[in-house]
Order: C-alpha cells, then structure tokens, then sequence
C-alpha cells in the first residue's frame, strides 16, 4: 500500500511540472476531499460470554453506564451471584476503561470498588479484558456481541410472572417476579417482603430504565430505592433487572424465568 501511494505522489508531481503532459493541455482535476476519521469504537450494546469461571451478561448504555451480571448458566434459570456496576468509556487507545466499577457480590464478598479495562474491543464484535481488585488481584473476561440488543424494547412481551432470585449484599432469597403490560413490577420474596418497580423502555436498545422499591421489614433493606435496568431475552424467557441506591452503596438484582 505504501508503495501505490508513493506511486500515485510522484505521478501527480511529474504531471504538474510538466504542465499537463499527454492531456491535450487539459488540466489536473483538484484532489478529492481528504478521508474523514476513523469510526470511533463504541462498547455499546449487549455482551454475553464468561469473566473468570463464571457466565456474564453485560449491558453497556449510549451514555457509558454499564451493568454485568454474573454467575452460572441453568436450564430453568440463571444463578446470579452478583452485579459489576459503573460507567465507563472507549479511551485514546481505542480500550473501554471505567474507574469507577463497583462490584456487588451477594456471595460473601461484598462491596468491592473495581476498575474495568478492555484490552481488545470491537464495535458488535467482541468485548474482551480484565476486572482488577484491591491487592493486585483480577480476573479476565471473554465476551462477544448479542444481537439481540438490536430489537425494540416491549413492555407486552415482558409482561408476565417469573420464578426469580431476588440479590443483595446481604443475600439471595426465592421470589415471584410479576410484570405487567404498563410497565409496573410487583414482586414479593421468601422472607414476605414485598418490592414494587417500574419499567420503562429505553431508545437506545432493546433496555428499560427499571426503578425498584423495597417495602417496609420484613424486607432487607425497608424502604430503600434503586434505579438501574432491565433485559428481557425473548429465546428463554429471562428478565433480568438490576438498581443501584443513591450512594451506590448496596444493590437489588432479579433473575427470573
């Protein structure tokens, strides 16, 4: 390649000196414009693959806000373990990178602040890097692009009752899920707390905007609210949904079927 544009160089140079040569005294045609930039790399969509030994499905949003869940794959439902949650964005050397990751896992390790950093990143390709932790420790993460992040998010499909996992830092309790065409979440668990939510379809894939409340003891955490997201898969039928609090100190998370 270096050589055809060198080539094409000397060509135009040796055209202008001789003013037109071989051209019936016609004259140069002006350049073309210049190429535009490269299309930027964006992390954008929905990320399915595995981080460490675990299964992860990973919603990143238009504005860099992203959301992995984690934990292992079964044939009824997803077992959740946790929720990788912050905002992140594709830097100069073209890697999505977010500092302010915080990792909520609802298996005894609690709270953990995480940095986020891909080492290889291709725009609905594949999103592959590595979540590093306090003390040098990490874990790498493989995943590839679903295109199921490209259909239109509906409050009808999703409307019905699920058989969930209901996650925080404190634990994980069996719950039912129930979503109604309007968008509104209702959802009661083992310990008989009872949770209400909102969805709300989003225009930059197939996400809602999810709100969550708890209600009053016995629930773990009375009357705290979380704002976060939902997916819905048509193929399995499996609504996930995830809100951080305010300070982004505790997290609820579902996954049901």
């Amino acid at each position: 390649m270096h050589k055809r544009v060198a080539s094409a160089i000397l060509a135009a140079s040796l055209l202008a000196a001789c003013g037109g040569c071989g051209q019936d005294g016609g004259e140069t045609p002006p350049p073309g414009p210049p190429p535009g930039p490269p299309t930027a790399l964006s992390a954008q969509g929905l990320w399915t693959g595995t981080g460490g030994a675990r299964q992860v499905t990973g919603l990143v949003l238009g504005d860099g806000r992203y959301y992995f869940f984690y934990g292992t794959s079964g044939t009824a439902a997803p077992s959740l373990a946790g929720v990788v949650q912050g905002t992140g964005a594709v830097d100069e050397q073209g890697r999505f990178r977010s500092n302010d990751g915080l990792d909520f896992d609802a298996m005894g390790l609690g709270l953990t602040s995480v940095v986020v950093m891909s080492n290889s990143l291709g725009t609905r390709q594949f999103l592959q890097g590595f979540v590093m932790y306090p003390l040098a420790i990490s874990f790498g993460f493989d995943l590839q692009y679903d295109p199921d992040f490209e259909a239109r998010p509906s409050l009808s499909a999703v409307a019905g009752t699920y058989a969930a996992t209901a996650v925080t830092l404190q634990g994980r309790d069996q719950a039912t899920l129930v979503a109604s065409a309007t968008g509104a979440l209702t959802a009661s668990d083992a310990r008989g707390c009872q949770i209400s939510g909102q969805l709300a379809p989003r225009s930059d894939g197939n996400v809602f905007d999810a709100s969550l409340l708890y209600g009053p003891s016995p629930c773990r955490l009375p009357g705290m609210a979380f704002s976060g997201v939902a997916y819905w898969r048509a193929s399995s039928r499996t609504l996930w949904v995830t809100g951080v609090n305010s300070g982004r100190t505790q997290a609820l998370s579902f996954v049901g079927s």
